[in-house]
């Protein structure tokens, strides 16, 4: 089915989990890089900003012009290459249309549009699919292949142990034990594959099963453990390889100053800096404090 709006639980389920997940200064990197990110993840909160307002064209030129320059990302809850599909058809830039549906399902594993509109937008773009249920699935399968079944089944198994130690009640014999378990699972992980974010275990809605988040996991190891990795986050960020909401959460829970949040991604007990949040965020390329909650309630605004 061309028009596979990602299923709405695992959305909530990622964006509640980006509200209350639990200070560091502004870092700036010395590496070398050939595309710095931060500037395509403004531009796509931008564009996805004026999508869910209805302006679809000024919407297309920011992605079209972006993509010309950064290798496009289907950044989990924003979906900016659902989004270019989609006003790419409702502004009438329907040029190799056949060939960016085709990329949707063999890079990010289908099109997910989640717009307040969304039955009447999938109505439209449903015209313009010439792919065979046949194709889909092959394409598909070209998807699944990017990522390795036994790191993914790892990282399942890591996050239903450290979910056990949580829930119903949490037992902390459990939880001191499967911290230094997971401890050294990391370190091997992090040395084989890098930091495995979506793009590399593959996105919450693609698959069957419950989402596999391995940031709660590494979130859960001691503050002295996550400091030896944040610079390779940071790095992974400007690269294109970590969400910045990701990187901010991380950090969040990582440093506080005063026990309070820099990037606004705690809502107890506070701000560090409430007068300069918004700078601040804008220093890794996320749109102000408010704009997740009023994305959400434009995208779903019955609930």
């Amino acid at each position: 089915m061309f028009f596979s709006l990602k299923n709405k639980k695992l959305f909530i389920v990622g964006f509640i989990v980006t509200l209350l997940s639990c200070k560091t200064s502004i870092n700036k990197t010395n590496n070398a890089s050939d595309v710095n990110y931060i500037p395509y993840y403004s531009q796509v909160y931008k564009a996805d900003s004026l999508f869910l307002t209805n302006n679809f064209q000024k919407s297309y030129n920011i992605l079209d012009s972006l993509f010309q320059k950064y290798e496009p990302h289907e950044t989990e809850n924003i979906n900016e290459y659902s989004t270019y599909i989609a006003c790419s058809v409702l502004t009438g830039n329907i040029d190799n249309i056949e060939i960016k549906i085709r990329k949707g399902y063999s890079k990010f594993g289908g099109i997910g549009i989640t717009h307040p509109k969304r039955d009447s937008i999938g109505k439209v773009l449903i015209k313009y699919n010439l792919l065979t249920i046949e194709e889909k699935r092959n394409l598909r399968k070209e998807y699944f292949k990017q990522f390795d079944p036994v790191l993914r089944n790892r990282i399942e198994r890591m996050f239903k142990e450290d979910e056990a130690a949580r829930v119903p009640e949490l037992d902390y014999v459990k939880m001191r034990f499967y911290q230094k378990k997971h401890k050294k699972e990391i370190e091997e992980i992090i040395a084989k594959y890098g930091y495995p974010d979506y793009q590399v275990i593959g996105s919450t809605g693609s698959f069957e099963e419950l989402p596999v988040n391995f940031m709660i996991i590494f979130m859960h190891q001691k503050d002295s453990f996550k400091k030896k990795y944040l610079k390779m986050l940071y790095d992974n960020m400007v690269n294109g390889k970590l969400a910045p909401e990701e990187y901010a959460i991380i950090v969040d829970r990582t440093y506080l100053e005063k026990k309070k949040s820099i990037y606004g991604t705690i809502i107890q007990p506070g701000l560090a800096y409430p007068k300069k949040l918004d700078s601040i965020r804008t220093t890794i390329g996320l749109p102000n404090v408010d704009y997740q909650m009023w994305a959400f309630k434009k995208r779903f605004p019955d609930t």
